[in-house]
């Protein structure tokens, strides 16, 4: 039987405040609430922590201990991640469409951009009625960082690849109706044109943690190439999901200490700023970075809090260290850095930009 569609406006609810469903549809459907505001019922998980991945030797990227993988002895259909913003695409059962992104006003309800959108192709395509389609709102050569910003300025530059039907014709294909990946494939090819689907790839077969290890190892080097952000390896059209996202190096240096103020580490310096040199000769912010090791954390903490950020005195100061990250974000930052370990064979001066070009 179809999920009835639920059409409700929280500001105007006529019967006393007790609404259990007080979203617009199709977000009561597709978020929960968490804390303040709401969040996605569905969503990738990690299949293990960027901190086990590493580059050998010869710079392939590999995992450390093969036994934090959490997915092994599965089928799953890999697609590409793209460096987008989470975007869907709705029609209602009166046939009206929206678009709901990442934002949510002060209430943590999400706002309808679609008028933001009226020069995109995406928003000119018809799809049934009480169906939505989830994708990636991608602006081409940018970082996700600065898609908000495209919305503003440039939105027919913006491309909407999708990648799911959570639900078609009022019917949720997920939780208690899951349908596996290639019906859910099938029917995404079926309500959007082919410029829109994004990128898959052949079916794997998943073994043991070895044979695991050594398949997902495969991809990373071929997202790396490819320029990829990720890749997303599926179980089902609308469920589980796992994500696996490949790192870089840098080579940085300190500028700055940030010092806890929780519970558990007040008072220690558990991260540090980050700069490098540009072609000029000018000093630039790269943001800072974390994972430094509790001992770590200690030795850095006696030092500022014996000579602060004087460099003639505190030897953690213009300090050269390898830092893995993920990105570059929109404001040229790195993004998810984290410590990878001290360059003491490198002078802080041949910490410069030109690595990241």
């Amino acid at each position: 039987m179809a999920r009835k569609t639920i059409l409700c406006d929280p500001k105007n609810s006529n019967n006393g405040g007790n609404v259990t469903n007080i979203h617009p549809w199709p977000m009561n459907l597709l978020t929960k609430d968490s804390g303040e505001n709401r969040k996605l019922v569905v969503k990738p998980v990690d299949i293990c922590s960027r901190s086990n991945i590493r580059p050998d030797a010869k710079g392939m990227l590999r995992f450390q201990d093969i036994d934090k993988l959490k997915l092994y002895n599965t089928i799953v259909y890999p697609e590409v991640k793209e460096q987008g913003h989470f975007t869907l695409y709705c029609r209602d059962s009166e046939g009206h469409y929206k678009v709901y992104g990442r934002k949510q006003n002060v209430n943590g309800y999400y706002i309808d951009i679609r008028d933001k959108l009226c020069r995109c192709n995406f928003t000119q395509c018809t799809i049934p009625c009480g169906t939505v389609i989830a994708g990636e709102l991608v602006w081409p050569g940018h970082p996700d960082s600065k898609v908000p910003t495209a919305i503003k300025e440039c939105p027919e530059e913006l491309d909407f690849k999708a990648f799911g039907v959570p639900i078609y014709k009022d019917v949720a294909l997920f939780g208690e109706k899951s349908i596996t990946y290639p019906r859910g494939r099938r029917l995404l090819e079926s309500v959007l044109p082919p410029e829109f689907w994004i990128k898959s790839l052949d079916p794997v077969q998943l073994g043991d943690k070895e044979q695991t290890a050594e398949a997902l190892e495969y991809f990373l080097q071929l997202a790396k190439k490819q320029n990829w952000e990720g890749l997303v390896f599926k179980q089902k059209a609308y469920d589980g999901w796992w994500k696996l996202k490949g790192i870089r190096e840098a080579d940085v240096f300190v500028t700055d200490f940030k010092v806890s103020e929780s519970e558990t580490q007040k008072g220690l310096v558990t991260a540090v700023s980050i700069a490098v040199f540009n072609e000029n000769g000018k000093e630039v912010d790269m943001g800072s970075v974390t994972g430094f090791s509790l001992q770590e954390k200690e030795l850095m903490t006696i030092e500022y809090k014996a000579f602060g950020t004087d460099a003639d005195n505190n030897r953690y100061m213009r300090r050269p260290l390898r830092v893995c990250y993920q990105e570059i974000a929109g404001r040229g930052k790195l993004k998810h850095a984290f410590f990878d370990g001290w360059r003491d064979d490198k002078s802080y001066t041949e910490c410069i930009s030109e690595q990241f070009s």
